[in-house]
């Protein structure tokens, strides 16, 4: 029961939630990108409670720099990490999202993201996603393109991270989504 109300504040706290995971392994003073920051409310927290000092960007940005899906633009190791929150399963290429994020850290990326093991979770994590999309942006259509911890795994050697920690989130009051945390070395 109490796990319950723990995950259920989880819900109601979102950006808090994830900010205290993310500012728990990302030490204050450290420059970040936080690649698809949607409307900044993380990328700002992370800043104004964590002194971790962020910058955004996004497809559709609000208040940060505009990122054409495909290439940040920003140079080679431009910020100490980066980070992207559950937005590489909307972008039309998930892979060169992690490629360029990993070019412009210089000591770590930091995903967090939905994992797909099944094809049940799967089925589950789509739709849910997208009751969530069609209530937050209810003219736009993303791409869903999830994918299991292997594949995750692959993308980390292809690119030589190193995995330093792999965590299991709960931000829901039961298990619906397989929400993980990867935080990586860059080793170049």
């Amino acid at each position: 029961m109490v796990t319950l109300f723990r995950n259920l504040r989880n819900v109601i706290d979102y950006v808090g939630y994830i900010c205290s995971i993310v500012g728990s392994v990302v030490p204050r003073g450290t420059t970040l990108l936080d690649v698809g920051c949607g409307d900044g409310a993380i990328t700002r927290t992370l800043s104004d409670q964590y002194g971790i000092k962020t910058d955004g960007v996004d497809v559709f940005p609000q208040d940060y720099a505009q990122y054409d899906g495909v290439t940040l633009p920003f140079a080679d190791g431009s910020f100490d990490a980066s980070l992207i929150c559950f937005s590489t399963h909307h972008a039309d290429d998930p892979q060169r999202v992690l490629d360029e994020a990993v070019r412009v850290a210089k000591r770590r990326v930091v995903v967090i993201e939905c994992v797909t093991n099944s094809a049940a979770r799967r089925a589950v994590t789509i739709a849910l996603d997208y009751a969530v999309n069609i209530l937050t942006h209810p003219h736009e259509r993303f791409p869903m393109t999830f994918h299991t911890s292997d594949w995750w795994h692959s993308q980390f050697k292809r690119l030589g991270l190193r995995l330093v920690a792999e965590q299991r989130l709960s931000t829901w009051p039961v298990r619906v989504y397989d929400q993980r945390l990867f935080l990586l070395e860059v080793t170049r």
